[in-house]
């Protein structure tokens, strides 16, 4: 397999070879991110639509880690899918059930999935989760970032449901704080 930076020097030079190789390195992690959100029927789709993302963007964008690049633009394609999805039905996905939860600790809005995406919100949630323990942060982005069902979770940090909800729930607990002694309340 080619390395980060090999992929990204193909997509600088607009070669497909680097598409193919960046699906091949990363493709089973995309996919994933983009079940979680929109659902493993519109998974490939999202995908397709993050590489060409990314291929309409490289150059003159050059990230710096192309998988977290790649993750990010999976992450957002998948959520304006889920938001079509959702339009067109009401349902109940995985990334209904985790913006529900974080609901409960963020400011008012109209709709909480965009109150998550506001840049000062955001900013101010990434500073909170730096300043969390490393398997905290991680059980947080695995939930309300990758929007993994808490079942995959518990089997991925080997826990229980039960803790895995609880160490949650403790960190909304904590979100919400830091967000009221930040003003966002």
């Amino acid at each position: 397999m080619m390395d980060e930076h090999d992929i990204l020097a193909l997509l600088l030079r607009h070669d497909e070879d680097g598409l193919e190789a960046a699906l091949a390195q990363y493709g089973s992690r995309l996919r994933a991110i983009a079940a979680g959100i929109a659902g493993i029927e519109s998974a490939e789709e999202c995908v397709n639509d993050a590489l060409l993302n990314a291929w309409n963007a490289i150059p003159p964008e050059q990230p710096t880690h192309l998988r977290a690049y790649l993750c990010k633009l999976t992450r957002n394609a998948a959520l304006n899918r889920y938001a079509q999805e959702t339009a067109k039905k009401r349902g109940g996905a995985a990334m209904e059930a985790s913006i529900e939860e974080l609901a409960e600790c963020l400011p008012a809005a109209d709709d909480p999935a965009k109150a998550v995406e506001e840049k000062a919100l955001s900013e101010a949630i990434s500073l909170f989760l730096w300043q969390q323990k490393p398997r905290s942060r991680r059980l947080f982005l695995a939930r309300y970032f990758y929007a993994m069902p808490v079942r995959d979770i518990a089997l991925r940090f080997s826990m229980r449901e039960g803790a895995v909800k609880s160490a949650l729930r403790r960190s909304r607990e904590a979100l919400h704080t830091y967000l009221t002694k930040e003003g966002f309340f």
